[in-house]
């Protein structure tokens, strides 16, 4: 790698922003969602392995085999075949691709030992600067990616985990084995039951406070129209973090709530994204708090009953007076403990066992809650996150990071064949909604099934709702169907050699014949269907 781009790379990592749309994995554990942006151009061969790995849901149902404090947690290796503890199938091992440290959040490939070239499926993620150990030997353990948002406290928490030697039931690749209890079973296990890639086009978008506010701007609302500033005491500022949550700064916000409901806030304008387009959006924020657990105060807890949201939307979040006199967010937030459309409730600012009055770190997302939003035709979108309080009394908060995981919503396929022509009278049926999509979903037909249309062409709508509504967007679809005319569909035309209205021959089929005949016997009519293998221990 020249030095240059090194340097380049270099500076992307620390400010958290890609130089290209990397790939980014998704790893869903019983603990919690580690989420991975891979260096796709700057290490293509160990990203292409890893990725046939994901891809093949190879990774799906296997659990970290490893864990040593201080160092690294790793997996790749073992999963779960029913009951049953099985190696990961490998396949041939890729060259070695060093070139970018072994740092804290790193995302690296095991290997044996004295191989330079013998990675296959085992990863591990670094707890700490690993530089000076693992970027000087085995001809340096390559680098592919980086754990992105609150993903590290995850990986922390899985390392706080404690270990166990299951060398005797499992083998010798389990002398670190980290388990949730003592007892050696599969609820014990830190599994991934599903590990995916996203969507390509999915933006990482990291901001780290700790040098500046990174263009984020702050507001307040839920006050009425004409406040006395001081007597509300709203700050919002850029400053030095208290000594306990150690150097640097983070974004400032304070208030006190004199009306048992006060919103503040940070927004951020995201630009560069697909315009008009529906984005799942995953945020993550990691803030600090003072507020002890388990107290009790005026209007509720001041903990507790202070709630953290975030949201996404087209439209900025601005702060506008209502009707009541009360300065209201103009999009929806929800109120208090209350989602809306446009953020949702990611908990609350209290501190877990924690009866101090310091400030410790809180981390908070809304991961669970497939959260979307429509970009504006320029290609932007705002970002936003704050406190809806229903505590009477002063909150004070740092936030320190955030991040959005921003993947584009796909557009399924439909296929819906305009119907054939309908007699008037005849109901719509199964025949003519009969839409279909590639992935599973349900169909909402305008109008429905057991309609009755007057003649002329009508316009019928399907709105399919997908299933997997994280990853794909609703869509609807028109036909054209056609409903023959009232006065044809009730007295066809007679024409040469038809039928007539009485069944019998017509009048000009006699006269052809020069004289009378015999009624014939007709049926006038038809039917009509219903539509209705154990690996040497890695580093």
């Amino acid at each position: 790698m020249k030095p240059f781009l090194f340097t380049v790379l270099c500076w992307s990592l620390l400010l958290g922003h890609s130089l290209f749309a990397n790939s980014v994995v998704r790893f869903s554990s019983n603990v919690g969602e580690i989420d991975m942006e891979l260096f796709d151009t700057e290490k293509p061969l160990t990203v292409a392995n890893f990725l046939s790995y994901v891809n093949a849901g190879q990774y799906n149902q296997t659990f970290i085999h490893r864990s040593v404090p201080e160092f690294v947690i790793q997996g790749g290796g073992f999963g779960l075949s029913g009951n049953a503890v099985v190696s990961v199938p490998t396949n041939a091992a890729v060259p070695n691709e060093p070139g970018i440290s072994n740092q804290r959040g790193t995302v690296a490939m095991a290997k044996l030992g004295d191989n330079p070239n013998s990675a296959t499926s085992q990863w591990f993620i670094n707890l700490k600067d690993n530089a000076a150990i693992l970027d000087a030997q085995n001809g340096v353990f390559t680098v592919f990616g980086r754990v992105v948002g609150n993903g590290m406290a995850v990986a922390d928490r899985i390392a706080a985990f404690p270990t166990y030697d299951a060398t005797t039931q499992l083998g010798g690749s389990f002398s670190d084995l980290p388990l949730q209890s003592a007892a050696l079973t599969i609820n014990n296990l830190i599994l991934f039951p599903a590990v995916r890639a996203l969507p390509a086009g999915t933006l990482v978008r990291e901001f780290d406070f700790s040098s500046g506010d990174q263009g984020f701007t702050s507001d307040f609302a839920d006050l009425p129209v004409g406040y006395d500033p001081e007597f509300y005491n709203l700050v919002a500022d850029h400053r030095n973090l208290p000594a306990e949550l150690g150097v640097g700064k983070g974004l400032f916000i304070s208030g006190i709530n004199h009306s048992d409901d006060l919103w503040m806030f940070w927004k951020k304008k995201l630009t560069g994204l697909q315009p008009n387009t529906e984005y799942q959006v995953v945020l993550d924020v990691e803030m600090a708090s003072n507020s002890a657990p388990g107290l009790v105060g005026v209007g509720g807890a001041p903990g507790e009953s202070v709630y953290v949201k975030a949201g996404a939307s087209q439209a900025e979040p601005l702060v506008a007076p209502d009707a009541q006199g009360q300065l209201r967010l103009t999009v929806d937030k929800g109120n208090q403990s209350t989602s809306g459309s446009a953020a949702a409730v990611l908990g609350n600012i209290a501190k877990e066992n924690d009866d101090s009055d310091q400030y410790a770190t809180l981390h908070r997302n809304n991961r669970s809650i497939q959260q979307s939003a429509t970009t504006s035709a320029d290609g932007s979108l705002w970002i936003f996150f704050g406190t809806d309080s229903g505590f009477e009394g002063t909150t004070s908060l740092f936030y320190t990071q955030a991040t959005a995981v921003l993947t584009p919503k796909a557009k399924p396929s439909l296929t819906w064949n305009t119907p054939a022509a309908i007699g008037y009278g005849t109901a719509v049926g199964a025949s003519q909604l009969n839409a279909t999509a590639n992935i599973a979903g349900n169909f909402t037909y305008t109008p429905v099934a057991g309609t009755v249309l007057l003649a002329g062409n009508h316009t019928l709508n399907v709105l399919f709702t997908p299933t997997d509504s994280g990853n794909y967007t609703t869509t609807s679809a028109n036909v054209t169907l056609k409903v023959s005319d009232a006065s044809a569909a009730s007295s066809p035309p007679p024409s040469v050699g038809a039928p007539s209205s009485s069944g019998g021959t017509s009048q000009t089929e006699k006269a052809k014949k020069g004289k009378s005949s015999k009624k014939s016997k007709s049926t006038v009519g038809g039917s009509a269907k219903k539509s209705g293998a154990k690996k040497s221990k890695k580093k």
